[in-house]
Protein backbone atom coordinates (compact mmCIF):
# COMPACT_ATOMS: atom_id res chain seq x y z
CA UNK A 1 0.00 0.00 0.00
CA UNK A 2 1.57 3.04 -0.87
CA UNK A 3 0.87 6.57 0.59
CA UNK A 4 0.18 9.57 -1.41
CA UNK A 5 -0.71 13.32 -0.36
CA UNK A 6 -0.36 15.07 2.77
CA UNK A 7 -2.54 12.89 5.06
CA UNK A 8 0.39 10.93 6.02
CA UNK A 9 -0.19 8.39 9.21
CA UNK A 10 0.62 5.32 11.17
CA UNK A 11 0.08 2.20 10.22
CA UNK A 12 -0.89 -0.29 12.57
CA UNK A 13 2.01 -2.30 12.84
CA UNK A 14 4.24 1.05 13.43
CA UNK A 15 1.41 1.88 16.59
CA UNK A 16 2.38 -1.93 17.93
CA UNK A 17 5.66 -1.67 18.04
CA UNK A 18 5.97 1.93 19.78
CA UNK A 19 3.64 0.49 22.24
CA UNK A 20 5.90 -2.31 22.81
CA UNK A 21 8.70 -0.02 23.10
CA UNK A 22 7.38 1.99 25.63
CA UNK A 23 6.22 -1.09 27.30
CA UNK A 24 9.71 -2.50 27.70
CA UNK A 25 11.15 0.99 29.19
CA UNK A 26 8.30 1.59 31.04
CA UNK A 27 8.93 -2.21 32.80
CA UNK A 28 12.84 -1.33 33.09
CA UNK A 29 11.95 2.08 34.99
CA UNK A 30 9.91 0.11 37.45
CA UNK A 31 12.69 -2.67 37.73
CA UNK A 32 15.58 0.17 39.06
CA UNK A 33 12.63 2.08 41.00
CA UNK A 34 12.14 -1.14 43.30
CA UNK A 35 15.90 -2.25 43.48
CA UNK A 36 16.53 1.18 44.51
CA UNK A 37 14.00 1.30 47.27
CA UNK A 38 14.92 -2.38 48.07
CA UNK A 39 18.74 -1.27 48.78
CA UNK A 40 18.01 1.92 50.34
CA UNK A 41 15.89 -0.45 53.17
CA UNK A 42 18.77 -2.88 53.50
CA UNK A 43 20.72 -0.09 54.26
CA UNK A 44 18.26 1.80 56.74
CA UNK A 45 18.13 -1.93 58.32
CA UNK A 46 21.88 -2.46 58.36
CA UNK A 47 22.19 1.31 59.81
CA UNK A 48 19.87 -0.07 62.52
CA UNK A 49 20.98 -2.98 63.40
CA UNK A 50 24.65 -1.36 64.08
CA UNK A 51 23.13 1.21 66.06
CA UNK A 52 21.63 -1.82 68.05
CA UNK A 53 24.49 -3.69 67.82
CA UNK A 54 26.33 -0.18 69.78
CA UNK A 55 23.92 0.42 72.45
CA UNK A 56 24.00 -3.98 73.56
CA UNK A 57 28.05 -4.12 73.27
CA UNK A 58 28.05 -0.50 75.64
CA UNK A 59 25.80 -1.71 78.39
CA UNK A 60 26.68 -5.25 78.14
CA UNK A 61 30.78 -4.01 78.28
CA UNK A 62 30.39 -1.63 81.06
CA UNK A 63 28.25 -4.57 82.87
CA UNK A 64 30.78 -7.16 82.57
CA UNK A 65 34.00 -4.96 84.09
CA UNK A 66 32.05 -4.27 86.92
CA UNK A 67 30.67 -8.28 87.44
CA UNK A 68 32.57 -10.70 89.81
CA UNK A 69 29.77 -14.12 89.52
CA UNK A 70 27.20 -14.75 87.31
CA UNK A 71 24.18 -17.01 86.57
CA UNK A 72 22.49 -18.17 83.38
CA UNK A 73 18.70 -18.69 83.19
CA UNK A 74 16.85 -19.73 80.81
CA UNK A 75 17.04 -16.83 78.03
CA UNK A 76 19.27 -15.20 80.01
CA UNK A 77 21.90 -14.21 82.55
CA UNK A 78 22.31 -12.47 85.63
CA UNK A 79 25.59 -11.11 86.44
CA UNK A 80 26.47 -9.63 90.18
CA UNK A 81 28.52 -6.78 89.88
CA UNK A 82 30.06 -4.19 92.12
CA UNK A 83 28.64 -0.79 90.59
CA UNK A 84 25.36 0.32 89.90
CA UNK A 85 23.97 2.87 87.56
CA UNK A 86 21.84 5.73 89.91
CA UNK A 87 18.11 5.54 88.57
CA UNK A 88 17.72 8.75 88.38
CA UNK A 89 21.48 10.29 87.28
CA UNK A 90 22.67 7.47 85.38
CA UNK A 91 25.75 8.03 87.25
CA UNK A 92 27.78 5.26 88.43
CA UNK A 93 27.29 4.17 92.43
CA UNK A 94 29.58 1.73 94.09
CA UNK A 95 27.00 -0.50 95.68
CA UNK A 96 26.39 -4.21 95.20
CA UNK A 97 23.76 -5.20 92.74
CA UNK A 98 22.60 -8.07 90.08
CA UNK A 99 21.91 -7.13 87.01
CA UNK A 100 19.52 -9.07 84.65
CA UNK A 101 19.53 -9.33 81.38
CA UNK A 102 16.13 -11.56 80.21
CA UNK A 103 13.61 -11.55 77.22
CA UNK A 104 10.49 -10.56 78.26
CA UNK A 105 6.92 -10.67 76.38
CA UNK A 106 5.67 -6.97 76.19
CA UNK A 107 2.44 -5.77 74.27
CA UNK A 108 2.84 -8.94 71.59
CA UNK A 109 6.87 -8.22 70.92
CA UNK A 110 9.66 -10.08 72.98
CA UNK A 111 12.25 -7.67 74.25
CA UNK A 112 15.37 -7.82 75.75
CA UNK A 113 15.30 -5.76 78.75
CA UNK A 114 17.91 -5.23 81.58
CA UNK A 115 17.02 -4.91 85.15
CA UNK A 116 19.41 -3.67 88.18
CA UNK A 117 18.44 -5.31 91.76
CA UNK A 118 19.68 -4.42 94.58
CA UNK A 119 18.86 -5.55 98.15
CA UNK A 120 16.07 -7.94 96.22
CA UNK A 121 14.32 -4.82 94.44
CA UNK A 122 14.52 -3.30 91.16
CA UNK A 123 15.90 -0.44 90.75
CA UNK A 124 16.08 0.41 87.12
CA UNK A 125 14.60 -1.40 84.52
CA UNK A 126 15.35 -0.30 80.88
CA UNK A 127 14.00 -1.72 77.50
CA UNK A 128 17.27 -2.84 75.44
CA UNK A 129 15.98 -3.51 72.36
CA UNK A 130 12.82 -5.63 70.55
CA UNK A 131 12.41 -9.07 68.81
CA UNK A 132 15.79 -10.76 70.79
CA UNK A 133 14.99 -14.39 70.94
CA UNK A 134 17.65 -15.17 73.49
CA UNK A 135 20.65 -13.54 75.51
CA UNK A 136 23.57 -16.65 76.28
CA UNK A 137 27.23 -16.15 77.95
CA UNK A 138 30.07 -18.62 77.48
CA UNK A 139 33.14 -18.56 78.90
CA UNK A 140 36.23 -18.23 76.85
CA UNK A 141 38.66 -19.42 78.81
CA UNK A 142 37.96 -23.07 79.36
CA UNK A 143 35.12 -22.82 81.35
CA UNK A 144 32.55 -24.96 79.82
CA UNK A 145 30.32 -26.32 82.51
CA UNK A 146 27.03 -24.35 81.73
CA UNK A 147 25.35 -25.40 85.18
CA UNK A 148 22.37 -23.37 85.42
CA UNK A 149 21.02 -22.50 89.01
CA UNK A 150 24.55 -21.75 90.39
CA UNK A 151 26.88 -18.45 90.81
CA UNK A 152 29.85 -18.92 89.34
CA UNK A 153 32.66 -16.81 89.17
CA UNK A 154 32.91 -14.51 86.01
CA UNK A 155 36.48 -16.13 84.14
CA UNK A 156 38.62 -13.33 82.40
CA UNK A 157 37.03 -13.23 78.88
CA UNK A 158 33.22 -14.16 77.98
CA UNK A 159 31.56 -14.48 74.69
CA UNK A 160 27.98 -13.02 75.18
CA UNK A 161 25.29 -13.08 72.25
CA UNK A 162 22.11 -11.57 71.72
CA UNK A 163 19.94 -13.41 69.17
CA UNK A 164 16.94 -12.52 67.49
CA UNK A 165 13.40 -13.91 66.33
CA UNK A 166 14.17 -13.07 62.21
CA UNK A 167 16.24 -15.48 61.50
CA UNK A 168 17.86 -12.65 58.66
CA UNK A 169 18.96 -10.74 61.33
CA UNK A 170 22.48 -11.20 62.45
CA UNK A 171 23.18 -12.17 66.33
CA UNK A 172 24.70 -9.26 68.55
CA UNK A 173 28.14 -11.12 69.51
CA UNK A 174 31.07 -9.82 71.79
CA UNK A 175 33.91 -10.92 73.71
CA UNK A 176 34.49 -9.26 76.67
CA UNK A 177 37.41 -9.21 79.04
CA UNK A 178 36.33 -8.99 82.66
CA UNK A 179 39.54 -8.39 84.07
Amino acid sequence: MTRSGPHRGMTLIEMMMALAIVGLLTAAALTVATNLSRSRRLDATRTTDAAVAESIGGLLAADIRNATAYHLQAGGIELQARASLDAETFEMRHLPVTVIYEIREIADARWLVRRQQADGKDVLSELVCRDAAAVTLRPIDGDSKRSSGTWRPLPACVEVAVTFEDSNRPAVRGRFRTR
